[in-house]
């Protein structure tokens, strides 16, 4: 009985693992991915310091610091009509 209990134990963690890997679904794309699957296209821009790649283009305020208080980022050139999210372009609304 001591000898099995490791595996039975070895055996739930397996079973719990594939379990959460269907339970969450898809690993989500990089933002590079999600830009251009989404009809974006990758440019770059002059962004506040505070801000990384791929900043939230329906939010105002991410890319309006000046130049001095600013960095080129990688950014999603969106379809006119729309946004980048995060997760891919959007209707602006």
């Amino acid at each position: 009985m001591k000898k099995t209990m490791p595996l039975v134990v070895i055996i739930l963690i397996i079973i719990a693992a594939i379990a959460a890997y269907y339970l969450m679904g898809p690993v989500p794309a990089s933002a590079e991915q999600a830009c251009t699957s989404s009809g974006g296209t990758v440019g770059t821009y002059l962004c506040c310091l505070s801000s990384g790649d791929f900043p939230n283009s329906c939010l105002i305020g991410a890319c309006g610091c000046s130049p001095d208080n600013s960095h080129e980022v990688k950014v999603c050139n969106c379809p006119e009509g729309t946004c980048f999210d995060g997760t891919g372009c959007v209707a602006q609304g």
